[in-house]
């Protein structure tokens, strides 16, 4: 009885000290909803691009859509940081809702001060290990780049200027670029530049091929 009585007693303990460190995992059911809703929006503004293209009536539509939907998400956010008091990190909200977080924040360029203070959380978090480093990085760049800096980590782009392929937004110490990015966990820019003229190509407008030869 006494065994019986001790094997309860140390895993009710456990049970008592798991729930103590486990997350906000209605916060974090939240977030998750948030995410699927900003991804939603913005799959419909590829699939109009792709089927009726970019400056079209249709992607037009799409777009408004997706600055509804992050229009609504603002309050949401200042409400999430209001009650947690800081960056809901991997301790209050998980690793996917910390993550969640980050993305709906990162799609936030209409309020630059609410990115500002978010990155500024973000970056207590990120020392302890409670927040992704990475992420951080991305943020950085568009903090800096709605604030009319250059981005540090190349993590933005642009259709270059006849719109047939992507390139880096202003970047600061190109030079450095890639061991920067490396040390942060991004792959060569290079290469993230192969794979947007792929993914995103519906976006771009065909190469005109050089016809010129020699007589």
């Amino acid at each position: 009885m006494k065994a019986m009585l001790l094997i309860w007693v140390l895993i009710s303990g456990s049970g008592l000290l798991a729930g103590a460190t486990a997350h906000d995992t209605l916060l974090a059911r939240k977030l998750s909803d948030m995410v699927a809703e900003d991804q939603q929006a913005r799959r419909m503004v590829d699939s109009a691009v792709a089927r009726h293209g970019d400056g079209s009536p249709e992607a037009i539509a799409a777009w408004q859509q997706v600055h509804s939907v992050d229009s609504y998400h603002n309050a949401a956010i200042k409400q999430i940081l209001d009650e947690t008091g800081s960056f809901p990190d991997y301790s209050i909200a998980g690793v996917q809702g910390a993550d969640d977080f980050w993305l709906l924040v990162q799609h936030q360029d209409a309020d630059t001060a609410l990115q500002k203070q978010v990155l500024e959380l973000m970056k207590f978090a990120v020392d302890y290990n409670q927040a992704s480093a990475l992420h951080y990085a991305y943020l950085v760049d568009r903090v800096r780049l709605n604030t009319g800096k250059k981005q540090l980590y190349g993590t933005q782009f642009q259709r270059n200027q006849d719109s047939t392929g992507w390139q880096l937004r202003p970047v600061d110490d190109p030079e450095g670029l890639d061991d920067r990015r490396k040390a942060a966990g991004l792959a060569p820019v290079g290469e993230v530049i192969r794979g947007l003229n792929e993914s995103k190509k519906h976006y771009l407008k065909p190469k005109i091929p050089d016809t010129t030869h020699e007589n």
